[in-house]
């Protein structure tokens, strides 16, 4: 599945979360709610470009980022992350999506999605590589296969040959 369509499916759920936290069912409802037209809505939809509104509207709301985001509660645990790094860096993307500031929202934002991007694309090349390796092995054993019958074949022609002159030898 591409990063593409993972990336819908994600926003997807996002949605529905944030449409249950809202308290509508419609995606024209819940476009209200966000300042914009059910055309609008649709179309980021189709884009996958919704989160980025949904996000500021729940930091608006004081919504559970983590529940909107993951589906899971911050409240089972102190941190989004058990490794405390991890949880640092969580906390300070948490400061810089609360700050109020677009200019650092924003950047913040391209950044995450411009790594995730660049992940995913790692791992599509990692799997095309071994896909790659994997014709490489199947050609090689092709060729073996066709050098074997290249001598088969020679052979038999020798034999046909040798037969030939025998009968004529008679």
């Amino acid at each position: 599945m591409s990063t593409e369509n993972n990336d819908s499916l994600i926003e997807a759920d996002v949605i529905e979360r944030a449409k249950t936290i809202a308290r509508t069912s419609t995606d024209k409802d819940f476009a209200d709610i966000l300042g914009i037209s059910s055309a609008d809505f649709g179309q980021r939809k189709k884009r996958s470009t919704l989160l980025p509104l949904i996000t500021r509207w729940a930091i608006k709301q004081n919504v559970d980022l983590n529940y909107l985001l993951r589906g899971s509660s911050t409240a089972t645990s102190n941190s989004l992350d058990p490794d405390p790094e991890i949880a640092s860096l969580l906390e300070g993307a948490r400061r810089v999506l609360t700050s109020g500031n677009p200019i650092a929202f924003d950047a913040l934002e391209r950044n995450i999605r411009y790594f995730a991007h660049a992940i995913a694309a790692e791992k599509r090349a990692d799997e095309m590589g071994r896909q790659i390796q994997e014709m490489k092995d199947d050609f090689n054993i092709i060729k073996a296969e066709m050098a074997r019958l290249k001598r088969e074949n020679l052979r038999i022609d020798m034999d046909a040959e040798e037969q030939s002159l025998k009968k004529k030898a008679r």
